[in-house]
Parts: C-alpha cells; structure tokens; sequence
C-alpha cells in the first residue's frame, strides 16, 4: 500500500483545469440564471451565488483533502460509510423532523448545513462497490451467490432512496453500479438479468405513483398536461439560443417562466445563453473529463483504484447526460442537478470529494 501523496504535478492535470472551468461555468450560469428569482424573492440578484461561493470554498476544502489522503485508507472505511448513509436515509423516512419539499424527504440540516443523504450514499456505494470487486472480483461477476450478495447492499439503499422519493437518483446509483459491475467483466447471463430485472423494477415503481405516471405522459406529450409545463418551456429557452445564444445575462426563461432554472434546468439557460456552441463546448468540457477519468482507471496502480475510477467517472456522466437529456425533452422531467454547474451545494460538495479521490489514484498512477 502507498502512502499518501501531497498535491503534486503527477496528478492529472488536464481533468483538474476542466473540473476548475466547469466549476466556473457554473459560477457564471448561477447568477445569471437566478438573479431574477434572487431579485424577486430576496431583492438581492447575487443571493444565490454568494451561497454557492461559500458552498465551494467547503468543497474546495474537502477536495483538497481528499486529493491528498491515500484512497487505500479511504477504501479502508467503507463500512462505516455504507451504515452511516444507510442511517441517515432512514433517518430521512422515520423521523417526523424531516420536512417534506414538494411531497418529498430528501434534506437533512446538519450544523446549519443541509445536504442530502444519498449524495453521500452515491459516494459511499462507488467506494463499496470498487472495495468488493477489488478483493471478490471473481466471485462476484461469476457465481449467483457473489453476485446477488453484493447486490444486497446497493439494493437495499437504492430502495430506501425510492421511499424518499427519489427514483431519478436511485436510477442513477444502480446505472453506476452496473457499470462497475460490466468493467469487472460481469458474465453476459448476468448483465442481462441486472439489466432486464432493473428495468422491470424501474418500470413498476415508475406506473405505480400518479406523479410518476403523469410524467411520462406528459413526455409523450407535452402539452397534454401541466406536467408538461417545464419540458416545453425548456425547450423554448434552448431553441431561442440559435447559433450563439442572446449574450450573457440575456435569458427571457429565466423571468420566472422557467422553474428551477438555476438547479435542474441551469442547461437550458446556458443554451439559451451561449447558444449551440456553448452547448457543445460543455459536452467536449465533460467529454474529456470522462476521458482522462477512464484513463486514470486504467493507469491506476491495482484493481482498487481502477474501479474507484471507473465508478466515480460513471457516476459524473450519467448524471451529466441524464441533466441534459432531461433539459431537451429526451428524458421524463426529473430534479437531476448538472455536475459542477447546477445549484446546490450538497451535489457540488460531493462531486468534488469524488474528484478529489479521482485525481488521488492519478497521482500514484503506474510509471
């Protein structure tokens, strides 16, 4: 086991300079895309930034740390991590201290601080899973009982964060666990039962919840239903960007005809915004950070660090792509934050400790 390495050049630095323009990029997104709500509701256009300001300089702290502490130890823990966030969603669904926000219990303050749980139990899960395939990895992906046993635990946290509810979410972990599973090699028989039972179960939560039901029909046809309401005005905040957007600042969504237009549709007011070229340059921002993610896995030292990897740069795309497909009405309406970009500081805090893991296992990467 190596020991842990200060900040140094061996790092990747080509993912830390476009994790560090994402992050700006969100910055700028932000203010524009909430000055108007901020105006509105606090008479202060800068209120939402000056919150996500503050919330990056806690991030940026636990990044720091995290880049530096070996992702040996880090794995070391990975049961306390997996029975604290198993605690803290069942917190979520026990405790009548928890307040509900739009039908759902997601948040919990912690030293005035809120943060949703399954942000952290994303986290804890990728380092779990990478821990098991690193040490059974043969068990795993080749025998029943291997594999149905470390299912038991994604599965288990994935339906605590249904109950929340939390489908789009819950979606999210089992997709980046099942990629994790595919890296390992995962016998076809089995890809194809995690995959056809997933999507069954996806399928019978999805039509057994009226909300959930109207979403869909509301995909099929927008302007059938209110439900409706977000992808179609979505769709006219991207549509109106052409070529190279209305400028900086310019959105007419983001006057209030646009809900969450600085969380869950922040990238429809960058189409806006920065038109088709802005659009693409934030695909190519992630495409490369994809890249250099999956080329650390590769270069890492051992089997850890390369599911470690593989999952954090799973998890940092599919969120990324499932925000956009959502924004262009490719995806049923969902409250999926863009990494790095979209408000909120739980998201943001996480993302970044997951990058600083990532850009750990570069450092100590094979010679």
């Amino acid at each position: 086991m190596k020991n842990a390495r200060p900040f140094n050049l061996r790092i990747d630095l080509m993912a830390l300079m476009v994790m560090a323009l994402l992050i700006g990029i969100g910055m700028v997104m932000i203010y524009s895309s909430s000055m108007e709500v901020a105006r509105y509701r606090y008479n202060a256009p800068q209120f939402f930034l000056v919150k996500q300001v503050l919330r990056f300089l806690l991030a940026f702290a636990l990044f720091y740390v995290f880049l530096n502490l070996d992702y040996h130890k880090i794995a070391e823990k990975y049961k306390i991590l997996i029975v604290v966030s198993i605690a803290l969603l069942l917190v979520l669904i026990i405790s009548n201290s928890v307040a509900a926000v739009k039908g759902s219990r997601r948040w919990i303050s912690f030293l005035g601080l809120n943060f949703q749980p399954s942000d952290l139990a994303r986290v804890s899960l990728i380092i779990y899973a990478a821990r098991m395939l690193a040490k059974n990895e043969n068990l795993i992906t080749e025998t029943w009982e291997g594999l149905l046993t470390f299912l038991a635990v994604p599965g288990m946290m994935c339906v605590l964060i249904v109950l929340q509810p939390n489908f789009s979410t819950a979606l999210l972990i089992a997709l980046t666990v099942g990629v994790m599973l595919f890296s390992a090699g995962l016998r076809l028989s089995f890809v194809a039962l995690f995959a056809g039972g997933g999507a069954a179960l996806a399928a019978f939560v999805a039509f057994n919840a009226p909300y959930r039901l109207a979403r869909l029909k509301a995909f099929l046809d927008p302007e059938s239903s209110a439900a409706g309401y977000q992808a179609l005005q979505s769709l006219i905040g991207l549509g109106s960007g052409g070529l190279t957007g209305v400028g900086l600042g310019g959105s007419s969504q983001k006057f209030l005809y646009l809900p969450e237009a600085y969380t869950d549709f922040v990238f429809s007011i960058l189409g806006e915004e920065m038109g088709f070229l802005g659009v693409v340059a934030v695909f190519a921002l992630f495409a490369i950070l994809m890249w250099r993610g999956f080329r650390i896995g590769l270069n890492a030292p051992d089997k850890l660090g390369f599911f470690l990897a593989v999952g954090i740069t799973a998890m940092i795309g599919a969120y990324f792509f499932t925000h956009a497909a959502v924004v262009s009405a490719l995806f049923p309406t969902t409250g999926i934050p863009m990494p790095f970009i979209s408000y909120g500081g739980s998201n943001l805090l996480f993302n970044m400790i997951a990058m600083g893991v990532l850009l750990n296992i570069s450092s100590q990467a094979k010679q």
